[in-house]
C-alpha cells in the first residue's frame, strides 16, 4: 500500500468494507462483544483470527477500487455520510 499510486483512503475503505463483511458472516453478537471486551482489545488473542483475516494480495489495485451499493451502505454506517 505504501508504494501504490492508488488513493490510499479508498484502499483503506475497501479493507474496512471487506473485513466488516467477513466478520458479519462469521461471528454473532456475543462473540463480537467478547472480541471487543477490554481484556481482548488490550491483548492479542489468536482465537478470533478467523473473523478478521486480511490478505494483502486482495488489495493490490492498479486503479482506484470501486464499491457496489452494499459496500457504500456499509461505509455510510461507518462514516455517517
Amino acid at each position: 500500500m505504501e508504494n501504490s499510486k492508488v488513493d490510499k483512503n479508498l484502499i483503506f475503505d475497501k479493507i474496512l468494507v471487506n473485513t466488516y463483511s467477513k466478520c458479519i458472516k462469521r461471528i454473532d453478537l456475543p462473540v463480537a462483544h467478547e472480541i471487543l471486551s477490554t481484556n481482548l482489545v488490550a491483548f492479542f488473542n489468536s482465537t478470533y483470527n478467523y473473523a478478521i483475516e486480511i490478505y494483502p494480495e486482495e488489495y493490490k489495485f492498479s486503479s482506484n477500487p470501486s464499491f457496489n451499493e452494499n459496500e457504500r451502505k456499509i461505509l455510510q454506517q461507518f462514516y455517517g455520510v
